[in-house]
């Protein structure tokens, strides 16, 4: 008899911590399966039993995808292949950013993320779950970060949820300031949402980076653009006007809305 085993209560779980000592992410992994050892790749390979074999947490320096796997070192399936765990799959972006201390005003306890780092340890959220982002409720959106030195800045980045059979709205618009100091700031720029358009998953990005035209082609005379770099940047602040309440027609229509961010990167 053969024996079809649900392996999906055996996902592995990953813990993502920042080392503000050792200025690194690092990634910690476990599984409950029983009598199994983790396995674990960085070059987008699919892991096996050649691969790295998990011990401690695993250090990111880079952008980096990692994937694991559990497998048994007993258990079998029923095409007697060694029992192993779903594939874990994450990908990790860093950027002047990551690791940064930042201030939220108007947070929602409910969702402030699940560490002091949710807006800037790398991770990006995603639409099946709620516990990346960092939301308001019928509040503005406003954060500010610190770089910790005075930096070149040419984009920064943030992403909004749009789900709004869950009462999450994007923003009408959304606003990058600038500083050297946190007192005086430069307002860099402004995007409305009505201007672009969301992926696939329904999540809006929205992207500070300032072209500026520096001439025409001599045959085409098509527009040239160079990107505007920013010197002597500490401090980014991030203003998100938030609709407040469901509208008219909506569900839930005159009850407060809410505002989900996830990952800010600077570059």
């Amino acid at each position: 008899l053969g024996y079809n085993y649900a392996t999906s209560h055996y996902s592995i779980q990953a813990s993502t911590n920042w080392n503000a000592n050792k200025r690194q992410v690092e990634v910690n992994l476990s599984s409950p399966m029983t009598g199994s050892n983790i396995y674990y790749t960085t070059n987008n390979e699919e892991p096996t039993i050649n691969s790295l074999k998990y011990s401690k947490p695993i250090i990111i320096k880079e952008n980096t995808t990692l994937k694991a796997k559990a497998i048994s070192k007993s258990e079998r399936n029923n095409n007697s292949s060694p029992l192993s765990s779903p594939l874990f799959s994450q990908k990790y972006t860093l950027n002047k950013a990551t690791g940064k201390e930042y201030k939220m005003q108007n947070i929602n306890p409910a969702y402030s993320g699940n560490s002091s780092f949710t807006l800037t340890d790398g991770l990006f959220g995603k639409r099946q779950s709620y516990d990346r982002w960092v939301g308001t409720l019928g509040e503005d959106y406003i954060m500010e970060l610190d770089l910790k030195e005075k930096t070149q800045v040419r984009n920064i980045s943030i992403n909004f949820l749009d789900e709004k059979g869950s009462w999450i709205f994007a923003p009408i618009e959304v606003s990058f300031f600038i500083s050297k100091d946190g007192k005086e700031w430069e307002k860099i720029k402004t995007i409305e949402t009505k201007d672009i358009k969301p992926n696939e998953n329904s999540i809006y990005t929205y992207n500070s980076e300032v072209q500026k035209e520096i001439g025409r082609t001599k045959c085409e005379n098509v527009p040239k653009y160079i990107t505007t770099i920013f010197d002597d940047v500490r401090y980014i602040r991030i203003e998100a006007k938030s609709i407040k309440t469901c509208p008219e027609g909506h569900s839930g229509y005159g009850y407060k809305a809410h505002c989900f961010a996830d990952e800010v990167t600077v570059e």
